[in-house]
């Protein structure tokens, strides 16, 4: 019999957990910063609901009718169509192999906080303990990184090795706590001196930001990411759920409550950010255009600046590392729940071990001088195979499988019914935005972005990712993301539908005679 959730609450938590993870305080605030500030904010929210809060319903209601992890989801729906299922596990893979490195990264720091190690320079204490090189070319493993990774991949494994009630368990603890430090820390960033000049930032929308198509692409990326679309997570937890259980209300309230996580920490940096740009006589837009570099570079020294700072760098790291570890856990968990859905005679506590172990080996080649570029670059490239499983997923599930089909068996679960607007929303509105977010990448990253660039007079929004149109590195990340598309592809191939059970000879009852029925 197939596990259950400890309760429709625990349910909700982990979904939330896994959706509010380290983009929505590392990623979702730079990203306000470097796109207009409070412009950001309006085109986020209308595409929370008009592709974010849609599509988790769709992932949700596959999950919960298949009672299958991704790749036995679809295969249900025909056997080649596993491969999205696959492709989507790959993705998490993928991803999972880096994103406990930053994890790793938030441990260390939660450590070095203790003293305020990083001192006036953090910029430099970053690159030195990282022992930053040059970009592609490996000489080195850096110890720190590597002890940190191991610890990180052994709490991930005896978070989920003992199934999806000890998840619901670990993950109440590892999701709580942070909202509340990051509530803690709200309060604290209010009551600086200066703060409210960078909420005003924060909040003040830059109209004619509206205007860039690179805003509302930006937003609809964030909206993709943070609610863990496209992973297979969704799909894996859902799977866990009673057949009956409420679809949207659960999708609604998952997506507002990580909505809400973003928004707060964006107060939190932002204030922070408007005391730090007092401190040292600098607008605080030349702060918020720091980028990724925010929380591990800009943030700490900010840090340095307030009262009680050795206290509120300890608890700040530690809340990262905890958000971190609620993602993590869903990721490992949707790899997992589809490889126990086919290879029944394996032991789920050895399997359990055996992806962890060979995602950590992996994870080691960004524990080197050169893993923080290895890592920008697959970042950057495994989000098109993001992509590409969700605008799969929304094609299949509403042309083949159908959108009213499914939209079906959401209303019979759900206490709140969706109208035949949804249809209109999974067939056409959802691919053609994502087939914009898709082409508007390849232009940025590819040659004929230039050209296009050009032609429209605007060059500058198609330059080469990062600076590193000269090196191998670019060509590791397309290769990273080839292997992906093949790997999936060849893996829908070779699936087969299965045989139909015929029924034994002799074992069917025929129909009596007339005259034997005959009442006497």
């Amino acid at each position: 019999m197939r596990e259950r959730w400890g309760s429709k609450l625990t349910f909700i938590i982990v979904s939330v957990g896994s959706a509010a993870g380290l983009g929505n305080i590392w990623r979702f605030p730079y990203l306000v910063g470097t796109n207009g500030g409070g412009a950001f904010l309006l085109p986020y929210i209308l595409l929370l609901f008009l592709l974010g809060i849609p599509l988790l319903m769709l992932e949700f209601g596959l999950g919960q009718k298949m009672q299958r992890g991704a790749v036995d989801a679809f295969s249900k729906i025909k056997a080649k169509w596993g491969g999205i299922g696959f492709g989507a596990l790959l993705v998490g893979f993928v991803v999972s192999t880096y994103y406990t490195v930053i994890m790793a990264w938030t441990l260390l720091y939660a450590w070095y906080a203790t003293g305020l190690q990083w001192g006036s320079d953090p910029t430099s204490f970053f690159n030195n303990a990282l022992q930053v090189g040059t970009p592609g070319v490996i000489t080195a493993i850096v110890p720190s990184v590597v002890i940190a990774l191991l610890l990180v991949w052994t709490v991930v494994f005896f978070s989920v090795w003992k199934g999806v009630k000890a998840i619901g368990r670990i993950t109440k603890v590892v999701v709580l706590v942070p909202v509340a430090i990051l509530l803690l820390l709200l309060v604290q960033g209010l009551f600086l001196p200066n703060a409210w000049e960078g909420i005003a930032y924060y909040i003040t929308p830059n109209f004619h930001a509206l205007l860039n198509i690179q805003v509302w692409m930006a937003a609809l990326g964030q909206i993709f990411f943070s609610l863990s679309v496209g992973f297979g997570i969704m799909i894996a937890y859902a799977s866990y759920q009673d057949r009956k259980s409420d679809i949207t209300k659960n999708a609604v309230i998952i997506a507002l409550s990580d909505a809400f996580i973003a928004i707060i920490s964006g107060f939190v940096v932002f204030s922070t950010l408007g005391f730090m740009a007092a401190k040292q006589g600098v607008p605080v837009e030349e702060l918020a255009h720091s980028g990724p570099s925010l929380v591990f570079m800009v943030f700490p020294q900010a840090l340095n600046l307030m009262p009680y700072a050795t206290f509120f760098a300890v608890i700040f790291f530690a809340m990262l590392f905890m958000l971190g570890l609620s993602s993590q856990i869903s990721m490992t968990e949707a790899i997992i729940t589809s490889f126990a859905d086919r290879m029944h005679k394996w032991n789920k506590q050895l399997l359990t071990f055996f992806v962890c172990a060979v995602t950590f080996a992996i994870g080691l080649i960004y524990a080197t001088d050169s893993g923080l570029f290895i890592l920008d670059i697959v970042d950057h490239f495994v989000n098109y195979g993001l992509i590409l499983v969700g605008l799969l997923e929304v094609l299949v599930i509403g042309w083949i499988f159908g959108a009213e089909r499914l939209r079906t068996f959401i209303d019979n679960c759900s206490e709140w019914h969706v109208g035949r607007h949804y249809n209109t929303l999974i067939r056409f509105i959802a691919p053609a935005l994502i087939i914009i977010l898709l082409i508007n990448q390849l232009l940025a990253d590819t040659p004929l972005g230039n050209i296009v660039g050009h032609y429209l007079g605007i060059e500058s929004i198609f330059a080469p990712y990062g600076d590193y149109s000269t090196s191998l590195l670019l060509l590791f990340g397309w290769s990273v993301l080839a292997a992906i598309i093949v790997a999936s592809i060849l893996f829908g191939i070779l699936q087969h539908p299965k045989p139909r059970r015929k029924k034994a000879r002799g074992t069917t009852r025929k129909k009596p005679p007339a005259f034997a029925r005959k009442k006497i």
